[in-house]
Parts: structure tokens; C-alpha cells; sequence
């Protein structure tokens, strides 16, 4: 009897994960990331002060964020295909990724793709915000059985993150996509879609990295502002210069800061690659971000949507082969 009393004490201790179906009451569990994923990155009375700033006439943040956007509205004749990939777990690939991807869906008039290609249990979806995005291999299947094609078809078979952008989601450990099936995706996707965000498998040694690295028209590398991140970039860049196959491929490398405490400032360590010759861009550290949930530009600090926005016009750039 005193073991079932206990096991009872521990239940109604223990969060509850599913929330009450027809009923509109959520979870412990859906509440907590309800309020993680609106949680602004700045405290409210930072907020405060900054809109007081803005409404003084003395905040020139909108017009420093329309022209950090002005590369990634720049006309695209041919789909634009970009790899974002990283040599480390939790350094901030898929967020990048979705970043980047929710910036030019943003900032663009036309729709705009990302794929997780990550054959594990890749996060593109989740952080970009769509709940029914079909893994790879189903959106492969959608695409076989689809009678016609076009951007709405393809919209329609892939996941709506809502605003303009259409993603994969996770592969569930369960990768069984080869390269014709994934050559065919790229052809059907990038015909119709001006700009495709592939969300890579970390290093570039996989099957999906080797086919994503040969059709990409430029390569974000993420690497966190840590010592071994940046030891892992500065491998990675000097193979990139001595490989002519990578080479061929811009790489834009981006320093990102995964720690509010960490020792290492990704801005300073960014503009110390710089000196080195490296076109390094960075990434601060963001609470909104932090949570892994779904992300909102408005709820970034505003240095991080100026950056990823920097970032995402940088990338274009590089795609369109403009120096």
C-alpha cells in the first residue's frame, strides 16, 4: 500500500505530456514551449528603451536592416541552391539554416525551400515552424505519384512554415533516399523554387554532404565560437583552398555564439579570421534562439536579425558568383 501511495506522488509530480484532445487545454509540457518559443530575446525593459530610442528619431536600426537585405532581393534568373553545414553537433547548424531561410522568405516576393537532408533526427522543421513537413523520403514519394508539377504542387507536398516558406523535416534515423532519388528532388525543387536552403549532415564525408556539396552554388559553414569549433574551421577552411573541387564552391564561414557566458566573443574571433584572410561573418548569442524552438525574427535581439540578414544577402551573393 505505502509503494502505491508513492507511485501516485510520483505521478502527479510527473509533467504531463499530452494535452486533453478537444478540449483547447494544453500540456505542461505544450505550455512550457509555448512560452519558450515566444520569449523575446531581450527583457522587457530593454524593449522599452529601445522603442523610446526609435520613436526619438534616434535609431537608425530599420534603415541598417533594409540595406543588409538589398543582396537577398536581388533578381535570381536560375534556382539558387545553398548548403548549410557544420563539422559539429549543437553548433548551430539547423538554426542557421532556418535563420537563413525564414530571412530570404522574408525579405523576397517568391516562396522559398528548405531541406533537411541530416539522416538523423534533423531539427529544419521544427525550428522554421511547420508541424506536418513530410520527411525527405516522403516528399520523394509525393513528387513520384504527383501527376504535374509546379510551385504550388510542390508547395502542397512539402511542410508550410508559413510566410512563403516550404521545408522538409526530420528523416527519423531512417534515411533511405539515394543519389538519383535526391538529384531528382533537387531538379523538381530548384526549377520552381528561386532559393533552396539545404540543411546538411555535419562534416562533409556523408553520401548527403557529397551530393548537396556538388550541386550547392555557395556553402555557409557554421562552426560555435568555442575552441574546437574554431580549430574546426580553420581545418576545414584550408582544405577548402587546397581541395579544386571545394574550391570551386564559395564557402562563407559564420562564428556562432552558443553560450551567454562563453569565453569566446564570436564578433571579435569573426574579425580575427578576417585579418587572416578568412570572410568570416558571426552569430551572437540570442535567448529566443536558445529554447530550439520554432523561430520568430521579430523576438531575435536586433543585432542577430541584422546578422543572419547580413548573412543571408553575403550567401546570395556568393551564389550569384558576385565577389
Amino acid at each position: 500500500m505505502e509503494q502505491h501511495n508513492i507511485n501516485q506522488q510520483d505521478a502527479a509530480r510527473r509533467p504531463d505530456y499530452s494535452g486533453v484532445p478537444g478540449t483547447g487545454f494544453e500540456s505542461e509540457v505544450q505550455r512550457r514551449q509555448r512560452r519558450l518559443r515566444t520569449r523575446p530575446a531581450e527583457s522587457w525593459p530593454r524593449r522599452v528603451v529601445r522603442s523610446a530610442w526609435a520613436m526619438l528619431g534616434s535609431d537608425d536600426y530599420p534603415e541598417q536592416l533594409a540595406g543588409a537585405a538589398a543582396a537577398a532581393q536581388e533578381p535570381i534568373t536560375t534556382g539558387r541552391r545553398i548548403l548549410v553545414t557544420g563539422s559539429r553537433g549543437g553548433g548551430g547548424k539547423s538554426t542557421t539554416a532556418a535563420l537563413v531561410a525564414r530571412t530570404f522568405a522574408t525579405v523576397r516576393q517568391e516562396s522559398v525551400a528548405g531541406l533537411d537532408l541530416d539522416p538523423g533526427l534533423g531539427t529544419l522543421a521544427l525550428r522554421a515552424g511547420s508541424d506536418n513537413a513530410p520527411s525527405l523520403e516522403d516528399f520523394t514519394g509525393r513528387l513520384r505519384n504527383a501527376e504535374s508539377l509546379d510551385q504550388a504542387v510542390l508547395a502542397s507536398l512539402l511542410g508550410d512554415a508559413g510566410g512563403g516558406l516550404y521545408v522538409s523535416g526530420s528523416r527519423g534515423n531512417r534515411p533511405n533516399t539515394s543519389g538519383p532519388a535526391l538529384s531528382n528532388v533537387l531538379t523538381s525543387v530548384s526549377r520552381y523554387f528561386p532559393v533552396t536552403i539545404f540543411d546538411g549532415p555535419t562534416g562533409i564525408r556523408t553520401e548527403e554532404s557529397s551530393w548537396a556539396l556538388a550541386r550547392a552554388h555557395a556553402v555557409v559553414f557554421v562552426a560555435p565560437a568555442t575552441v574546437a569549433g574554431m580549430e574546426d574551421l580553420r581545418w576545414y577552411a584550408g582544405m577548402w583552398r587546397s581541395n579544386p573541387e571545394l574550391a570551386a564552391t564559395p564557402l562563407l564561414p559564420v562564428l556562432t555564439g552558443v553560450d551567454a557566458g562563453g569565453p569566446f566573443d564570436p564578433a571579435a574571433e569573426a574579425e580575427t579570421f578576417r585579418r587572416q584572410g578568412l570572410d568570416a561573418m558571426h552569430l551572437l548569442y540570442d535567448r529566443h534562439l536558445s529554447a530550439g524552438l520554432q523561430i520568430d525574427l521579430p523576438l531575435l535581439r536586433p543585432d542577430t536579425r541584422l546578422h543572419t540578414t547580413r548573412i543571408a544577402s553575403r550567401a546570395l551573393q556568393l551564389a550569384n558568383g558576385s565577389n
